[in-house]
């Protein structure tokens, strides 16, 4: 009795600590590790083995990253790299373990709707201090990445830019279900707030790649066909806008064409898009070496390393761009799973509620196109964010996925899970008399 008394208490407690990780992972690092350890303590301590295993084994996008975790397990039998680094790239990846084991702690509604609040908390403060910061209000320090010319605030200016984004989208879904004028009218504001302080305000180019992408499927999804028009738009408005009254923006955008075309043409092979492309060259070098397996899981620095000798170009651990990466290391298997885990997603998400689903994709599309241009897998903000979020939003699938017969479509999903889609609103707007 007392073993079960306990046991039931840290399945409370390891819920909240998850909810309180999803606040951390854009603030803290430190408090990341501490969070994960807990949670790892506490899930094994917790009852319910039987349904947890039953979750995850019933759970889509759960397996498709289990196969991924199995492949780079793998790889670190073959590596070509020293202990080091296939205990330092396995260990990035071993990260992949939290989406899985996170999945049962999001199965109740009420934890998902915690944690996306927690979300929004964490962002919003991250948003107020970039304001801050830029109208030089608050003064710079230690703790913070940033300056006032490139405001980013807990993390650096390309983190902060992606989960940036992100946010400007889930506010943007968040003002469509608003239930009153008041609701709609703030997360408007904090869309615009949000949208702002990516083109304006924080240097990261990730960020404006991410808002291509996103802009075009919420109005899509929004308005289809004619959204996508909308779209069309509102994106060539905004960068020409930005291009035109950003100094950060524009310096930025001009900087990028004028590194790249001074790669095409032979020099500036030193700049930021001259390093990038020159990465890429030999990643595919190596690829086309090592097309079916790869060098193995943190192969990676001893292949380049290999590539590279006797060339002007330099040393990296990091090809910047998370398909390259897989590529190099796990070969067309590793790729091949890693599209598969997108893809599952993707199919998996039409089973969710509506709302669920428009956010689950939009998190794909943010991780996806970030990753062509970074390694996020290996970037620990990025990686928790991507798998945190995941288990939030997919959390529910189990009933839906191990009772029910197939269903095709994504206007009618499987089986709609209890949801309230104004209830992160109530986050907001329960602070200004909205009920």
């Amino acid at each position: 009795m007392r073993y079960r008394i306990i046991s039931e208490q840290a399945d409370r407690t390891v819920r909240w600590l998850a909810v309180a990780l999803v606040f951390a992972i854009p603030i803290s690092t430190a408090l990341d590790g501490v969070l994960l350890a807990l949670i790892l303590l506490l899930w094994l301590a917790s009852a319910g083995y039987r349904e947890k295993l039953h979750n995850i084994r019933h759970n889509p996008v759960a397996r498709a990253a289990l196969a991924l975790l199995a492949m780079i397990a793998i790889g670190t039998l073959y590596g070509s790299g020293s202990l080091t680094e296939t205990l330092n790239y396995g260990g990035k990846y071993a990260s992949l373990l939290y989406l899985i084991l996170l999945i049962p702690l999001f199965r109740d509604e009420r934890t998902r709707r915690h944690g996306m609040a927690a979300f929004i908390a964490a962002m919003l403060l991250t948003l107020a201090l970039s304001y801050l910061l830029a109208l030089r209000l608050l003064p710079v320090g230690n703790w913070m990445w940033g300056t006032p010319t490139d405001a980013a605030i807990f993390k650096d200016h390309i983190t902060q830019n992606i989960l940036m984004a992100y946010l400007a989208f889930v506010c943007a879904m968040n003002a469509r279900a608003a239930p009153t004028l008041r609701a709609r009218i703030i997360w408007w504001t904090l869309v615009a707030l949000a949208v702002f302080d990516v083109l304006f305000l924080v240097q990261g180019r990730s960020g404006y790649l991410v808002l291509a992408l996103l802009i075009p499927y919420f109005l899509y999804e929004w308005r289809r066909w004619q959204g996508l028009a909308i779209a069309a738009v509102v994106t060539v408005l905004l960068g020409s806008v930005g291009y035109l009254a950003s100094t950060t923006m524009h310096v930025r955008v001009n900087e990028a064409v004028n590194e790249y075309i001074g790669w095409r043409h032979g020099h500036d092979k030193g700049t930021p898009i001259g390093l990038r492309m020159g990465f890429y060259q030999n990643s595919l070098a190596i690829i086309r070496k090592h097309p079916v397996f790869g060098v193995g899981t943190g192969g990676f620095v001893h292949a380049y390393a290999k590539q590279v000798k006797g060339t002007s170009f330099p040393m990296t651990t990091n090809p910047h761009n998370q398909f390259l990466l897989t590529a190099i290391e796990l070969g067309v298997i590793g790729l091949v799973l890693l599209l598969y885990l997108f893809y599952t997603q993707w199919h998996a998400a039409r089973m969710l509620t509506p709302r669920d689903r428009v956010l689950a994709r939009a998190l794909i599309l943010t991780i996806a196109s970030g990753s062509l241009v970074n390694s996020l897998l290996i970037d620990q903000t990025e990686r928790l964010f991507f798998e945190l979020l995941s288990a939030l939003l997919y959390g529910g699938l189990v009933s839906t996925a191990a009772s029910l017969p197939h269903c095709t479509g994504d206007s009618a999903p499987l089986k709609k899970r209890k949801s309230n889609d104004s209830s992160v609103i109530d986050f907001i707007s329960s602070s200004n008399g909205q009920g």
